[in-house]
């Protein structure tokens, strides 16, 4: 999950530069197609490695329920490894071609496009959208219905462990149910932009002939491509809605960012009648003592 992060992270920063650059309206047509070539390429590239990780993710599950062999047990770390470098490696190559004819129209410079659709461009755009999308939907589908009819037909034994081993398995079912989650999350959010994809290739015509012609087509291709390329932005969110591990680590770490947290009011009363019950002290001391504990609340009071 490390590559997905670092992939995630420099997305980001790509778009909101491009973003910034967007919002400023300064850019002229090199600028435009440098704009959309350098965040298109990272914002696609990131996707296919999430997509992507969570096949691994759906494999690795599959097998630690059913291993298969000792191989994928003793090697599985170096497996995995090689796995998430493989992914990053074929997405960022799957992806380079848009580098080349992701370009602006002199006339509308915000407008990422791609002016001219040759049959070449064509056939490369249905192949990124097999590679990118319905692979791994498919892949996804078929490994998490292997795993969760597995699931069903696994009988916990009766034995002095069958306790720790039915939380063990609940645990693990949370897991597979968190991980489905968030692939269907995935498939339901970007499959309108592909479609409208395979759409754009067989028909050959660009973002600006789509406009020009259709604005209710136009409409749905643009809000599609905004939210399949805002993935990366709603990655963080879809963990935190699915994943509780995720979400105890987030709180942490809010709470160890925040400079001072807001202390709760001590009853006075409460504290000086278990004082005296406990302790013969003196009027005077359990006075001193209240008067210190109220400037002591009043000093971490928010």
């Amino acid at each position: 999950m490390r590559v997905t992060v670092i992939s995630d992270i420099i997305c980001t920063i790509a778009s909101f530069i491009g973003y910034i650059q967007v919002a400023s309206r300064q850019l002229d047509y090199y600028g435009g197609t440098m704009m959309c070539r350098v965040s298109l390429y990272f914002t696609f590239t990131s996707y296919g490695i999430s997509m992507m990780n969570l096949c691994l993710i759906g494999i690795d599950r599959y097998y630690s329920m059913k291993p298969f062999s000792n191989v994928y047990g003793r090697n599985k770390n170096r497996i995995l490894i090689f796995g998430e470098v493989a992914i990053a490696i074929s997405s960022a190559s799957v992806t380079a071609p848009v580098i080349v004819f992701v370009r602006v129209h002199h006339n509308d410079t915000l407008q990422c496009d791609i002016p001219e659709i040759t049959p070449s461009i064509s056939a490369y755009l249905i192949a990124f959208t097999i590679i990118e999308f319905f692979l791994p939907a498919i892949l996804i589908i078929v490994i998490y219905w292997k795993i969760i009819k597995l699931q069903k037909s696994y009988i916990t034994p009766k034995d002095a462990f069958s306790v720790e081993r039915e939380e063990d398995s609940l645990r693990k079912k949370r897991f597979i149910k968190m991980l489905l989650s968030i692939s269907v999350s995935y498939i339901l959010i970007s499959w309108p932009f592909f479609a409208s994809m395979v759409g754009l290739a067989i028909t050959r015509q660009s973002f600006m002939d789509v406009r020009m012609n259709n604005i209710g087509y136009f409409l749905l291709l643009f809000f599609s491509l905004a939210v399949t390329t805002s993935t990366v932005i709603l990655n963080p969110f879809i963990y935190l809605k699915f994943d509780k591990r995720i979400r105890y680590g987030s709180v942490k770490l809010i709470k160890r960012l925040i400079p001072y947290q807001c202390t709760r009011q001590i009853d006075i009363n409460n504290f000086n009648s278990a004082i005296s019950n406990s302790y013969p002290l003196k009027v005077e001391h359990s006075i001193y003592l209240s008067n210190l504990i109220n400037s002591r609340t009043s000093q971490n009071k928010c």
